[in-house]
């Protein structure tokens, strides 16, 4: 820096400069902060999905695990059914023999016994296939709702699946945006600091200057008279003496 007013522009300059790139590292550093906390955000969010979306398959899997066992005790109990209606079958068809025999042998309380056997097993017989008849419905409407109730489940983490999918798509974004928010405020600080170093640097020169302004003006002044009275007394408008 050569002389004052040099020395004053190039300061006020640079420290308009250094105000500028203050303001502007505050904003970026305020944007870098809210991209940061969005961040935390949405990892918040994608942990409370990833717990929902366990949830969501161990419900579908305690599901699955239920229907197959009352499916297995519905087999088991139709299977013992179906043999119980055929062997009353078997008894019944052997027993209605009997009360011909027996009249045949004059045993008119044994026929009436006999016959009233018959027909408590045809009764039994009866109600077992009645029973079965509505197992089997049960059975067809357990299926059917827990097919619906699976659906829906199903359909319930797929949802979950996708909104943790988007949380996912999103903090990549944010984080991205973070990291571009980081790299301009690394820029924008080194620019600060390399006019806070250029004013430091210009600030002993411009001290000087400022400071010894007044009394390097009065010896220039001397300089200036001096040489045009020396100019005066070399053409001889001015003697030595008066001089």
């Amino acid at each position: 820096v050569k002389d004052k007013d040099e020395c004053v522009a190039k300061t006020n300059t640079n420290i308009r400069k250094a105000d500028t790139l203050t303001a502007a590292v505050g904003r970026i550093q305020k944007r870098l902060d809210g991209a940061r906390q969005l961040e935390a955000d949405i990892e918040a969010a994608i942990e409370t999905q990833q717990a929902k979306e366990e949830e969501q398959q161990d419900l579908i899997s305690d599901a699955e695990t239920d229907r197959e066992e009352a499916s297995r005790r519905y087999e088991s109990d139709l299977k013992d059914d179906e043999a119980a209606v055929k062997l009353l079958g078997k008894a019944i068809k052997a027993m209605e023999h009997t009360p011909a025999l027996l009249q045949q042998r004059g045993s008119r309380a044994l026929v009436l016994k006999a016959n009233s056997v018959v027909e408590l097993l045809k009764h039994i017989q009866g109600t077992l296939e009645k029973e079965i008849e509505q197992e089997k419905k049960q059975e067809d409407d357990d299926v059917e709702e827990y097919e619906k109730q699976e659906a829906d489940n199903k359909a319930t983490l797929e949802a979950i699946q996708q909104r943790k999918s988007d949380l996912s798509k999103d903090l990549s974004e944010t984080r991205s945006d973070a990291e571009s928010e980081e790299q301009d405020l690394t820029n924008e600080e080194d620019r600060k600091s390399k006019v806070a170093t250029l004013l430091e640097d210009i600030k002993p020169g411009c001290d000087w200057l400022l400071s010894n302004y007044d009394k390097r003006r009065e010896q220039r002044q001397e300089e200036t008279e001096g040489l045009y009275t020396a100019k005066e007394i070399l053409s001889g408008s001015v003697s030595p003496s008066a001089a």
